[in-house]
């Protein structure tokens, strides 16, 4: 599994790193600080032309350059990328933002708990949830891009279900 960071704060980025190390499961971490740094890791434009697409993408809306906001904006309007389920996890509670992440196509939206129990809680719930299962994308109807489909085997005993708007 490989998991996109979109993140400006150290200190959050340092807590995610920490609670991914404690999770039983193979985990590839990038980590970008604003959302142009996103969208040049996603397009693989450099310096990220190596880049390997991520499975999830956890995108903080508040950051400089390119904000979350324009962050889904953009994915929206991309075919494969939208695919890629998008969990935006920061500290606003706004209703305003929560209404306009959904309308832009984000697959969840949590607000980013204190303490670093409560994060590995957050975290674990989105890895298994959003990490575990191969599935068809609902937006398009196609599968998800090579480099997100897991291995075959037993049938997963859920299937990720969006609550976002289609984007």
């Amino acid at each position: 599994m490989h998991i996109l960071l979109v993140e400006d704060n150290e200190h959050d980025i340092f807590f995610v790193r920490e609670v991914l190390k404690r999770i039983e499961q193979p985990i590839e971490l990038s980590v970008v600080q604003d959302g142009a740094q996103a969208l040049d890791f996603l397009y693989r434009r450099a310096p990220h032309t190596q880049a390997m697409q991520p499975t999830i993408i956890l995108l903080d809306l508040n950051m400089p350059v390119k904000n979350g906001f324009e962050v889904l904006a953009t994915l929206a309007h991309d075919v494969q990328l939208k695919c890629i389920p998008t969990i935006v996890l920061t500290t606003s509670t706004r209703p305003e933002d929560i209404t306009r992440c959904y309308e832009l196509g984000a697959n969840a939206y949590l607000e980013k708990p204190a303490g670093l129990a409560k994060l590995y809680d957050v975290i674990k719930a989105v890895v298994e949830f959003w990490g575990g299962a191969n599935f068809v994308c609902w937006r398009t109807g196609i599968s998800p891009p090579p480099a997100t489909v897991l291995p075959s085997g037993p049938a997963p005993k859920y299937r990720p279900l969006s609550c976002g708007a289609p984007r």
